[in-house]
């Protein structure tokens, strides 16, 4: 075959005629492959390989530098039923498309436009008639349909084709890699994965290997098979090392035993700085004892104290006894190394005693940090890590450094942390010793969070003594601040609320009354708005209604500022009762901004009820100017309604997306799969519509072929925006003026031949100006030319 042709770019068709020939036996090879031109072409629609896309891209050129012309025109014109919907599809742009091609197919039109306007040029000079005229019309409408359709975005929509039977993965994963956003592009392309074949498994999982995805990539790690793991190693061990570091992290979990060897072997060639003690720290504890001990020696060269101690401190639970000196003698001198000041030499210790045997635990103490707080935290986190049978000598420990420290504040939480550790008949006693801790607290807005604290560790039979006395301390603190005079409602109203969780119902109802009231006197509006949200929560009946009423008068102040005021509806719209929801949709539609209402209802029906979801449904009824926002908000609405009235609103949804030609996959995500087939299809045609007129409107715009035509020098011409001087429209009036001044037909193509450059999928396909244009320059053939192609693209690009 011919050598590769860059995609989108057009080649030069003017070759030597001694190869016209070859040219044409490559050609026919090609056409029989594919089922013969004759008979349109019919195994295009069939999965196609790499020999069929080197075919694809190359077939038009070597039609026309066989100097086969009207093939070309024929091959354009193929088209065969469309998948997953009634009517047509041009068979050429369809596989031109499904595989990625769309520019390439734009070259294939913009030759065959040239072969029509050589063509015509010809007979003009030669005085004849010019039916290529039409042929030139036709391949300026089907190249702004190709252009825009093959540039379209379909969102979420090519799984849900696939899932259908509608689209293969091909043309799928093509749609899917058109999405601008990576994150976006991600989602799309895992979510195809299930439904591809090991061939382009492989492909697809490359892309997604970028340490951008994360979040897509943990959803992909449980599908992927295990030789498939191996592909992703082989992708990493040869790709950007940086990259390598943060997938290792993300996939240890995942890998099969066998590969867990080659993962270590990669990690240990990271950069000694750049993330291996990450990657090695999240292998560890999938390991073996042979390949933790493999490890080794790639974690103690490591610079960094704190990264060899935090790898070591993983390995070595996974090692044999008998392997353990070396490396714990390694991770002691690693937890040296790290800053005293640094918090993490404080949790090292703590593994570091963890690990050790029992038996070595005591000669290590006299090692430890001396400050009690310090010694404390580390007995404690050490004790968290060993058995039950061997924490009774560091918890002995840590209550003696415990006693130590002086500020009753940290001695009493370390002694309720420390109680969580100890067998139930010796927490009491701990318990009790941090109650007594808790009263000599200088600031009593922490000592009541301190036995708040207690709550949950005492037994039942002591909490109510200390319930009240949190009460009776928190319901005595100042009602201002002595540090900034501001209501302290941030204490009392947090700390009512807290013990409010462990009362009876009735108990619990006085106590966030205190709360509320407390809250309802904060100065500060934004403290108040999040007070009232938080007790609300807590709140009942009445007192809930009153809580969400005083929010929202907040909040709508606001609700001029669509980003934030969306936000903080949603953030409400779950407590919201359905009548203030229906005084805030009010409030909004009163803005007379439809795009932010659509937006804004879409945000919270799900939390919608009853008034609410009748005012919700008379809204997205009249979002007329965003049609885009009505069959999603009434589709959304539909769930929150019972089964009979769901099915009348979903039928609802349907209409109003047909209506508008945009929505409708949000009613087929609601329907059985023997309905959603034909509802996808509807909703991929609507997105694959070349031109902004509607078929109707287009073709009613074509002259009656019965009536007397109206020539084109005084055909009225439509002009969409007067602001352009380069409009297509307005250059077919200039046309339309070189034609009455008597200027030739040659002049008068080229303008408008320039006119059909600057349409647009906005314009008008289905022109009178066009229509006589064709007539008068072209010859009645080229009118009817331009007819058909009018007919044609609105069957193949519905």
């Amino acid at each position: 075959m011919a050598a590769e042709i860059p995609p989108g770019e057009t080649p030069a068709i003017d070759g030597d005629e001694a190869n016209a020939s070859e040219h044409s036996r490559i050609a026919a090879e090609m056409l029989d492959r594919w089922g013969g031109l004759a008979a349109g072409l019919p195994l295009l629609g069939a999965a196609l390989d790499e020999e069929d896309e080197h075919g694809l891209r190359h077939l038009v050129w070597h039609l026309a530098a066989a100097g086969r012309d009207e093939d070309v025109h024929r091959l354009l014109a193929c088209e065969r039923p469309a998948p997953g919907r009634a009517g047509m599809v041009n068979a050429w742009f369809d596989a031109r498309d499904r595989i990625g091609q769309a520019d390439s197919y734009l070259a294939d039109l913009e030759i065959a436009r040239r072969l029509a306007r050589k063509a015509t040029d010809t007979a003009i000079a030669a005085g004849r008639t010019a039916p290529s005229l039409g042929l030139e019309m036709r391949y300026a409408l089907m190249a702004i349909c190709a252009r825009f359709t093959g540039t379209r975005t379909y969102g979420e929509l090519p799984p849900m084709l696939v899932e259908a039977g509608i689209w293969d993965v091909t043309r799928a994963l093509t749609a899917a890699r058109r999405e601008d956003g990576h994150e976006r592009r991600a989602e799309y392309l895992a979510a195809l994965l299930p439904h591809l074949p090991a061939k382009k498994r492989q492909p697809v999982l490359r892309e997604l290997l970028h340490p951008g995805f994360p979040k897509v990539l943990r959803e992909v790690w449980p599908q992927l098979k295990a030789n498939e793991f191996a592909e992703v190693l082989t992708v990493l061990e040869n790709d950007d090392l940086w990259y390598a570091s943060h997938q290792l992290e993300e996939l240890a979990p995942h890998l099969p035993p066998e590969l867990l060897g080659r993962a270590i072997t990669l990690a240990a060639a990271l950069p000694l700085d750049d993330r291996r003690d990450q990657a090695l720290a999240a292998l560890a504890p999938h390991l073996p004892p042979a390949l933790a001990r493999a490890a080794l020696p790639a974690a103690t060269e490591l610079r960094d104290g704190r990264d060899r101690a935090h790898v070591l401190s993983e390995l070595i639970p996974r090692l044999l006894d008998q392997d353990r000196p070396e490396p714990l003698a390694a991770l002691r001198a690693a937890v040296t190394a790290i800053d005293p000041q640094d918090e993490a030499r404080l949790w090292r210790w703590g593994e570091l005693l963890a690990l050790l045997p029992a038996a070595n635990r005591p000669a290590a103490l006299a090692d430890l940090p001396t400050d009690p707080w310090d010694r404390a935290e580390l007995l404690m986190h050490a004790a968290e890590r060993v058995p039950v049978r061997e924490r009774p000598p560091l918890s002995a420990a840590a209550l003696t450094a415990a006693h130590d420290i002086t500020d009753p504040l940290v001695r009493a939480r370390v002694l309720i942390q420390l109680a969580e550790l100890l067998p139930l008949e010796e927490q009491a006693a701990l318990l009790a010793e941090a109650r007594t801790a808790s009263r000599r607290i200088s600031e009593p807005p922490y000592g009541a969070w301190v036995l708040t604290e207690m709550f949950e560790p005492l037994p039942a039979d002591q909490r109510h003594a200390v319930l009240a006395e949190a009460l009776m301390i928190t319901r005595s603190l100042p009602a201002y601040d002595i540090d900034d005079g501001q209501k302290d409602w941030d204490d009392r109203a947090r700390l009512l609320m807290e013990i409010s969780t462990w009362l009876s119902p009735d108990e619990a109802e006085e106590v966030l009354a205190e709360a509320f009231d407390l809250i309802r006197a904060v100065d500060d509006e934004d403290q108040r708005f999040h007070g009232l949200l938080a007790v609300a929560e807590l709140l009942t009946g009445r007192r809930r209604h009153t809580a969400m009423a005083e929010a929202l008068d907040i909040r709508l102040k606001d609700i001029g500022y669509e980003n934030y005021f969306h936000g903080q509806l949603a953030r409400m719209a779950p407590l919201l009762p359905e009548d203030l929801m229906v005084r805030a949709l009010n409030e909004l539609h009163g803005l007379n901004r439809p795009g932010y209402l659509g937006r804004t209802l879409l945000g919270v029906a799900e939390h919608l009820s009853g008034l609410a979801v009748d005012r919700g449904l008379d809204i997205s009824r009249r979002l007329t100017e965003r049609p885009h926002y009505q069959a999603a908000a009434l589709a959304a609405l539909a769930d929150r309604l019972p089964s009979a009235e769901r099915r009348a609103v979903l039928s609802e949804a349907e209409a109003m997306a047909r209506k508008n030609r945009q929505g409708m996959i949000h009613v087929a995500r609601r329907v059985p799969p023997e309905r959603r087939t034909a509802l996808l299809a509807e909703e991929l045609s609507f997105r694959q519509r070349g031109f902004r007129p509607e078929r109707e409107e287009a073709l009613a715009s074509l002259p009656d072929e019965a009536a007397r035509p109206v020539p084109f020098a005084y055909v009225p011409v439509p002009i969409l925006d007067p602001r352009w001087d380069e409009d297509g429209q307005i250059l077919l009036r200039r046309a339309q003026r070189a034609w009455r001044r008597g200027e030739g037909r040659t002049t008068v193509i080229g303008i408008v031949r320039t006119a059909l450059e600057k349409y647009g999928h906005q314009d008008p396909p289905g022109s009178a100006a066009l229509t006589s244009a064709a007539r008068d320059l072209g010859g009645a053939l080229a009118e009817c030319e331009y007819r058909r192609a009018v007919h044609d693209i609105y069957r193949w690009w519905p």
